[in-house]
């Protein structure tokens, strides 16, 4: 009889043991998968970040293809929407397409995403009302027609390269912050699952 109550108890304390032991995978594998599928997000925002600079870039080059007489008014606006919707995106977080997720950029963040739009603001009014309003369009593909002196549209290039290259510098910036946040999210990763394995490993030795 003794021995049954024993024998019972430790059945109990045992069941109870694998329960824990259960539980503890399940939250485990919950765990592992939000931080995860937090890093993934984070990622994501590390290419959208990384794509404003190929963006920016875009806008340079329509804009001196415009003054070159090798592009049109179209295609600058294309760029500069490009561009646009590209930091909105990035700001706000949402479908980038079908595959891609963003969560909105975290708040430490948002000052230097502010300023990376003031400086975005700045050049696409400058090239509105300094390289595409003086310039009269003849037809779709109508190429620069000189209402620009060969000077000004000289010096229209350098404030524009001047001006995308300030935002190119502070995209790096937010790029390489956004990282770095990444390559610790995904170290500090590695230091769960492991103590997340030792947990698990020292309540299986607890039951035996």
């Amino acid at each position: 009889m003794i021995k049954q109550r024993i024998s019972s108890k430790i059945t109990t304390k045992i069941g109870l043991l694998v329960s824990i032991q259960a539980i503890f995978i399940i939250a485990s594998v919950i765990i592992l998968s939000h931080f995860e599928s937090q890093g993934t997000l984070l990622g994501n925002s590390v290419n959208i970040a990384g794509k404003n600079r190929f963006l920016t870039s875009s806008v340079l080059l329509q804009t001196e293809e415009y003054l070159s007489g090798f592009s049109n008014v179209s295609a600058v606006n294309a760029a500069m929407d490009n561009l646009q919707s590209n930091l909105l995106l990035l700001k706000q977080g949402g479908h980038g397409s079908v595959s891609v997720e963003l969560a909105p950029l975290p708040s430490k963040y948002l000052n230097l995403w502010d300023t990376i739009n003031n400086r975005w603001q700045e050049y696409k009014g400058f090239i509105i009302n300094n390289i595409i309003k003086p310039t009269p369009i003849v037809s779709s593909f109508s190429s620069y027609t000189g209402s620009l002196s060969t000077v000004n549209a000289t010096a229209a290039k350098k404030e524009s390269q001047f001006m995308a290259s300030e935002i190119i510098n502070l995209s790096n910036s937010l790029t390489g912050d956004l990282g770095n946040e990444g390559k610790n999210n995904s170290q500090n990763l590695i230091l769960l699952e492991m103590l997340l394995g030792a947990l698990n490993i020292a309540i299986v030795i607890l039951i035996f």
